[in-house]
């Protein structure tokens, strides 16, 4: 396994376990690293509705499906989260 896959692999890792850290589902859709977290909050009520995030590592680009995601879906419900 080469190095970035494997740094690929610990991020998104990290990624899960930060959010179950702060109390919240995190459901992975795809084995590229696509996730979708609903916050919830002390007593475990859902805050507001689930967001799609993107796990990146270091300077990694951002392909030309992913744009169209995120212009489909908005700002507000994708995020790309950098490790």
């Amino acid at each position: 396994m080469s190095p970035r896959k494997m740094a690929g692999d610990i991020a998104r890792d990290r990624f899960a376990f930060d959010q179950a850290m702060k109390g919240n589902d995190c459901t992975k859709i795809r084995k590229d690293g696509d996730f979708v977290v609903q916050e919830r909050d002390f007593f475990g009520n859902e805050i507001d509705k689930p967001k799609t995030y993107q796990v990146k590592t270091g300077n990694s680009k951002i392909t030309e499906a992913e744009e169209k995601r995120k212009r489909q879906l908005g700002r507000d419900k994708y995020k790309i989260v950098r490790y």
